[in-house]
């Protein structure tokens, strides 16, 4: 089991409302196409992937709603943030991402 951990914004931005240590609790697509992760201080309510590849894919994922950018590559919305995948042996959660 597998569960995505927040590390930075890709660039110099800043947000303020991602707690110092976070972890994916949530995804959305949107419209615009840059989507809504939701980030969770508690990592017993963070996302839990079957696996690292299945973490890895849903991180990578393109958007449905505007699937290629503006310079013709592919959007993927949660690339916006570095993050790393950990290992979750141990956890309970209520919060399987069901991949």
């Amino acid at each position: 089991m597998t569960v995505i951990r927040f590390v930075a914004i890709a660039g110099p931005f800043v947000d303020p409302n991602i707690p110092e240590k976070a972890w994916l609790a949530s995804f959305e697509d949107t419209p615009c196409g840059r989507g809504r992760a939701r980030w969770t201080a508690d990592p017993k309510k963070a996302l839990i992937f079957p696996s690292f590849l299945e973490a890895f894919d849903f991180w990578r994922q393109r958007s449905t709603t505007v699937p290629i950018r503006d310079d013709g590559k592919p959007n993927r919305p949660l690339t916006a943030y570095t993050v790393e995948f950990e290992k979750t042996e141990g956890w309970q959660s209520g919060n399987a991402a069901g991949c």
